[in-house]
C-alpha cells in the first residue's frame, strides 16, 4: 500500500513513520506538514491510505478529505484527532473519514488500523468493477 501523512507536528509525524515502515503491507510512505501540500502531493501519490492530522486546520481537513473522496473513492482515509467530542468526530464521518484515532494515545492501533485499511480499500476497488462480489468480500472482512 501506498500512505501519505499530513501531520503538523513532526515529531509525531516521525512516530508514525517509524511505525508504517515496521509493516510488510506499506512500500511507500509520502509525507507533509501542511494541507495546502496534501493536495498536490495526493496527486503525484495517489495514495490508498492517508494519515490526516484534522486539529491543526479543521476547515481546511474537512476540504482535503472531500477533495480525497472526490478524486478516489476507493482511498481509506483516517483521521488523527485531538479531541474526542462526538459533534467534530460526526462531521469527519459524514464527509467521509473511514478511521478516526486518537492523536495522542492510539499509535499502537495504527497497525491495526492500517491491516483493516487495506482490507477496506481492497474491497472499495473491487466494488468498483463487481458491487456484489464486493458486497460480500466486505461483510466476510468485518
Amino acid at each position: 500500500m501506498r500512505g501519505l501523512i499530513v501531520e503538523s507536528s513532526a515529531h509525531i509525524r516521525s512516530r508514525i513513520l517509524h511505525i508504517l515502515e515496521q509493516l510488510d503491507s506499506v512500500h511507500s510512505i509520502y509525507h507533509t506538514d501542511s494541507h495546502s501540500n496534501a493536495d498536490s502531493l495526493f496527486d503525484m501519490v495517489l495514495p490508498d491510505f492517508v494519515l490526516l492530522d484534522v486539529d491543526f486546520q479543521q476547515n481546511a481537513a474537512i476540504e482535503l478529505v472531500k477533495m480525497i473522496k472526490q478524486k478516489s473513492a476507493g482511498c481509506v482515509v483516517i483521521a488523527m484527532v485531538n479531541s474526542e467530542e462526538e459533534r467534530e468526530l460526526n462531521v469527519f464521518k459524514l464527509h467521509g473519514v473511514d478511521f478516526i484515532l486518537d492523536k495522542y494515545h492510539a499509535f499502537e492501533k495504527i497497525p491495526k488500523t492500517i491491516a483493516m485499511a487495506d482490507k477496506l480499500h481492497k474491497c472499495k476497488n473491487l466494488y468498483t468493477k463487481h458491487p456484489f462480489l464486493a458486497t460480500h468480500e466486505l461483510a466476510y472482512a468485518i
